[in-house]
């Protein structure tokens, strides 16, 4: 999500700057600043342009809109236990508990009661005699206890189901990780787009005292209309790409709140004061993210188990098909018009017997070929977590190496700006390379600031690659 937000923000700005260097009328003398061009974001009181220097510091912009701050600790935190998809996995598992309850049920016995009234005459209880029309009233109530179950399938049945509501738990695990990412990368989108906004901002003030430097040459004759259009042009373009980066900024909040459920009509914005380097991982050598980093993983650890649940239920089904299968019942009844005056009658049964069903064959087929493809599963799962904590160390090498000339960008342009203004003010330079130099101290600043925060968004990748993203790495 960030490395999209950025490649978005980078060409919008690439482009819109560029529009800047385009001709305009060359006989226009003396043109005012336009008022919809006035209503910067200092005129508005909207957007307070934020303070960015090669440092990086930057002060919150003030908002008409309800701002929230809110800090990244904050945020990973809310999205362990937020997000839509945590509580769907948290769901999941609550259900496959509920399976795991419904197994360990069948290992045990179950209690049938029941109560019978019948009505016979003596013909029916043996009587041809003087009773054979007499009728006669039984109540049996009953109460037994019976266990009908194969007990090898059963029990292997339930240690399968509790391998599978392991995986549940882990998948819950994962949701949160995955949940936690996406939080802390959004966060940096926020981070990026008010930097860009004080980019932005300041663009815009740039852009201002070039028109006013060009007009005043323009009214003194020392200088052609054609500077003052150029400038005109160039403070409406920048004014434009304040506007699109303040779009983009509530565009990064709405997504934010979205994931963590909030209010999307508050926008959110960073805590921090500085957007600057954020190490995340202490030691992130080779050396230290090889072997077992990758196995702490919670989508690692579920698919682990799901293929041990798979394997469980082939055996599971080998028990089905030869296991012997016990059907057994104990209990007693009472039989009589009067229950008190008779005594108990115990009726019990054993049955144990071996059952085949050809079906069955067919189940255990199934069984083994689902083990299969489970394990293949775990093992491109663990291999997928190696991949992944390779590409985030590259990632965050790559940023790390390209700080340093970036930073040096931002102080070449600089003094190149300060330059070109000058010899532009003192009538030996022109309006065109002004332009291209104060576009190039933009794009030099969005540049540096792009650069700090993939270092920021990789070593976040990194942690949770390696399974350890929690709210603690990022507690004060």
């Amino acid at each position: 999500m960030l490395h999209r937000t950025l490649l978005v923000m980078q060409v919008f700005v690439l482009y819109a700057l560029s529009g800047c260097v385009r001709g305009y009328d060359p006989h226009l003398t003396e043109r005012p600043i336009p008022s919809e061009l006035r209503a910067n974001a200092d005129a508005e009181g909207d957007i307070e342009p934020l303070k960015v220097d090669a440092t990086v510091g930057i002060t919150r912009a003030a908002d008409a809109t309800e701002v929230r701050a809110v800090s990244i600790a904050e945020v990973v935190k809310t999205a362990m236990d937020q997000p839509t998809s945590v509580l769907e996995a948290a769901a999941r598992l609550e259900a496959a508990s509920g399976r795991v309850q419904t197994n360990d049920g069948k290992l045990l016995p179950g209690l049938s009661v029941d109560y019978r009234v019948r009505y016979l005459d003596g013909r029916e209880v043996g009587s041809l005699g003087v009773v054979a029309d007499v009728n006669f009233a039984r109540f049996e109530p009953t109460a037994a206890f019976f266990y009908r179950n194969n007990p090898g399938a059963a029990g292997t049945g339930s240690r399968a189901e509790r391998r599978f509501a392991d995986a549940a738990g882990y998948d819950l695990r994962e949701a949160q990780r995955q949940a936690m990412l996406q939080g802390a990368l959004s966060y940096q989108d926020i981070a990026l787009t008010r930097a860009s906004m004080a980019i932005a901002a300041q663009l815009v003030r740039d852009a201002r005292r070039f028109y006013e430097i060009a007009n005043a040459r323009a009214v003194a004759e020392v200088a052609s209309g054609a500077d003052v259009a150029r400038a005109e042009a160039a403070l409406a373009q920048a004014r434009r790409v304040e506007i699109q980066a303040r779009a983009f900024w509530k565009a990064a909040s709405i997504r934010l709140a979205q994931l963590l459920r909030w209010d999307l009509g508050e926008m959110l914005t960073t805590e921090d004061v500085e957007i600057g380097l954020q190490p995340v991982i202490d030691d992130a050598s080779e050396a230290n993210l090889t072997g077992e980093a990758g196995r702490a993983r919670p989508d690692v650890q579920a698919a682990q188990k799901r293929a041990e649940g798979g394997t469980l239920r082939a055996k599971q089904g080998w028990w089905d098909l030869l296991g012997p299968e016990i059907d057994t019942s104990i209990g007693g009844r009472f039989v009589g018009r009067q229950m008190s005056s008779l005594g108990t009658t115990l009726v019990g049964y054993a049955f144990i017997g071996l059952s085949f069903d050809f079906e069955k064959g067919g189940r255990i087929r199934t069984a083994k070929a689902n083990a299969k493809a489970l394990q293949v599963r775990a093992e491109a799962t663990s291999e997928q977590a190696a991949a992944d904590i390779q590409t985030a160390m590259v990632s965050v090498e790559a940023a790390r190496e390209a700080i340093p000339a970036a930073q040096a960008e931002v102080a070449a342009a600089d003094r190149s700006y300060a330059i070109e203004l000058a010899r532009f003010d003192a009538g030996t330079g022109s309006g065109l390379e002004v332009i291209q130099s104060q576009n190039m101290k933009a794009r030099a600043r969005l540049s540096f600031i792009e650069q700090v925060l993939r270092f920021n968004a990789a070593q976040i990748e990194l942690a949770a690659a390696i399974g350890h993203l929690t709210p603690e790495l990022f507690a004060p």
